[in-house]
């Protein structure tokens, strides 16, 4: 068994392993070091790993942050007059807060360790103790304690008002065209349909939620709440919890997909980096991002380019004839990109992360599609394969209005409206079963391709 030094490097060595924000859910900590096979070497117990945890928040070398309790539920309700559903019974998600005992709210957070004090080592004892029987007697706690290593980490923080992120918004001013947005015939979603749809973002949430869903809801939430008094003062907070929304947001995608340092057999997400395939993410910015109470509205924009080398560039005119822009010509290389705008209204984080990630890896694989013939490498790749791209288009044209050009320079939502509600029966409807589908058939793919 390891002793507990060896055992807290490896614990800063796994926060240091996620992203440029060097933080996870106790519960991930829990998951991974008290039940996962492969570590059977480093195997604790949850009170074992848990009093690790606050030896190494008492000589602060990490910090423990818990925001604003509350839980999300689903009850059934009937709605009537709605925009794109017929009138009917419906399963629509409210926020609830979660009781709160021992700490003291302090700017909406529950407890945030960056505020105790350290100097007496009477409270914080007693802090301490305190914290360590909230966590141990309410596991449900474990998914909203946020774990943090500060140490060369980008930053991470909620409710404070002096953070030093300014994430600089241009706020494009967006225009809908209404003709794009008829309604055929009002859509029907059966009650069964509806429980099943939600069982799948259940598991997602229980499986694989990560510290972003709750920092991120903890942001929207304190927005929504700053909407309902509308003042000069809080216009400004609005402004900068605004920024902060966009920033985390941007973290979170990237971390999972953008700024993947090493490649994965497991995570076919890691596709473009395990067959060292010159295509890449050059940036996805945040242009466009208001609330309109419980609905953010978002326009951003993507830039992707693949690299190759020019005496493989016969085809070119039939490259550039697909959309694509010659970014550099040179000697020896000639390179490639693609930029898209899309636009959408969402009601919160998970329905955001699963739509720019389809979004995103359309694009990605659509780029493969058209440059394939032209990329350096041993891989060889099949048609099926060069056509990847394609398991994502029924979410594609189900939610957004795509001109029949293989590139679209923008995507608009085909279901605009701030009616979160509605949003949510869109979203569940036409994408959370798809999401089933496409994960595991992708994470099926790329285990068998990537042990060939």
């Amino acid at each position: 068994m390891l002793n507990k030094d060896k055992l807290i490097k490896n614990i800063i060595s796994y926060l240091k392993s996620k992203g440029k924000i060097r933080a996870a859910l106790l519960s991930k900590l829990i998951k991974d070091f008290c039940y996962r096979k492969s570590a059977i070497n480093i195997q604790k117990s949850e009170n074992e790993l848990i009093e690790i945890l606050l030896k190494m928040l008492r000589y602060r070398i990490i910090d423990i942050i818990i925001p604003e309790l509350f839980d999300k539920f689903w009850e059934k309700k009937s709605i009537k007059n709605l925009k794109y559903f017929k009138d009917g019974i419906y399963y629509l998600s409210e926020y609830r807060g979660i009781k709160k005992e021992n700490f003291p709210q302090i700017n909406n957070e529950y407890f945030n360790s960056k505020k105790m004090n350290f100097n007496n080592l009477a409270i914080l004892k007693n802090q301490i103790l305190q914290l360590k029987k909230l966590i141990t007697k309410n596991p449900n706690l474990h998914k909203k304690t946020i774990i943090y290593y500060p140490k060369n980490s980008d930053p991470l923080t909620i409710y404070d008002n002096n953070s030093k992120i300014n994430y600089k918004l241009n706020n494009l001013d967006f225009k809908l065209n209404n003709s794009d947005f008829k309604i055929q015939e009002k859509l029907i979603y059966p009650l069964k349909e509806q429980r099943f749809n939600l069982s799948i973002m259940g598991k997602y949430r229980n499986s694989y939620m990560c510290f972003y869903i709750p920092l991120i809801e903890s942001i929207q939430k304190r927005i929504m709440d700053l909407q309902n008094f509308r003042n000069v003062k809080n216009k400004s907070l609005i402004d900068s919890f605004t920024q902060k929304f966009a920033y985390y947001c941007q973290m979170y995608v990237n971390s999972d997909w953008v700024d993947i340092s090493e490649p994965n057999s497991s995570r076919w997400e890691s596709f473009f980096r395990y067959f060292k395939i010159p295509i890449k993410i050059l940036s996805f910015k945040f242009q466009l991002l208001k609330f309109h109470g419980g609905v953010f509205e978002v326009g951003a924009e993507l830039k992707l380019r693949s690299l190759f080398k020019k005496k493989k560039t016969n085809c070119m005119d039939d490259i550039k004839a697909t959309g694509l822009k010659l970014l550099k010509n040179s000697n020896k290389n000639i390179e490639i990109g693609l930029d898209i705008d899309f636009f959408l209204p969402c009601p919160s984080i998970e329905y955001f992360y699963f739509i720019t990630k389809y979004f995103y890896f359309y694009h990605l694989f659509l780029l493969f599609h058209y440059t394939v013939p032209y990329i350096n490498g041993k891989n060889k790749f099949s048609i099926k394969e060069q056509n990847l791209y394609e398991i994502f288009l029924p979410v594609l044209n189900d939610l957004f209005i795509m001109n029949k050009r293989k590139f679209n320079e923008k995507l608009i939502f085909k279901y605009y409206t701030f009616n979160p509600n509605e949003l949510e029966l869109i979203y569940n409807k036409f994408l959370l079963e798809k999401i089933k589908f496409i994960e595991k058939k992708l994470y099926t793919y790329f285990i068998i391709r990537s042990s060939s």
